[in-house]
């Protein structure tokens, strides 16, 4: 196969995406959180949700227990919790939902029960970590721009209003204050 083939074929595979997200609208959810409650990465084992409904914050705490908001995800949405192979890398260890949530857990018989061909199981887990890895480069993106333009930035892509002013600033890497002052200077 020649490498536009399969640069071309690769493009195809992403862009079909529909019958995908029906399939997962589908899954039963087989979680609920309200706004404020938690859950906690369970086992040695990645785990991975399809959001239904509502916003989920990803976050851990330091040795000196400072909480760190590593990412978020909203509706149609799916979260990988795994993690690093690298000892001194540090991820999320729990979520935590903003509002309610619901989520169904792709399990190996949730997933099974979607019914999909080896292929499109392939195509399906290469879109979740293709989707994974774009997250974390627009979490790297935004902590390196000025405050301001990455709270610009971080409102395209999550509506604030959903968000708590704390988890915004802990995203970013950035104080409450600094978006404060932002948010009084854009009035």
């Amino acid at each position: 196969m020649r490498e536009n083939d399969l640069i071309g074929y690769l493009s195809q595979a992403y862009q079909q995406e529909d019958a995908l997200w029906q399939l997962l609208d589908s899954m039963p959810v087989s979680k609920i959180l309200r706004p404020g409650q938690m859950l906690f990465k369970n086992g040695l084992h990645p785990e991975a949700f399809f959001v239904q409904r509502g916003i989920v914050k990803g976050f851990f705490y330091d040795d000196k227990g400072r909480e760190h908001v590593t990412r978020f995800w909203q509706e149609r949405q799916i979260i990988l919790l795994a993690d690093a192979h690298e000892v001194n890398i540090t991820t999320a260890d729990r979520l935590q939902a903003l509002e309610t949530a619901k989520l169904s857990a792709i399990t190996y018989a949730s997933a099974g029960s979607l019914k999909l061909s080896a292929a499109q199981i392939a195509r399906f887990a290469t879109k979740i970590l293709l989707a994974d890895r774009n997250m974390a480069e627009l979490k790297a993106h935004l902590c390196a721009l000025p405050a301001r333009q990455a709270y610009a930035e971080f409102r395209s892509f999550l509506p604030e209003s959903r968000v708590h002013l704390r988890d915004i600033a802990s995203f970013l890497g950035i104080t409450p204050q600094t978006i404060s002052e932002i948010r009084k200077n854009t009035r």
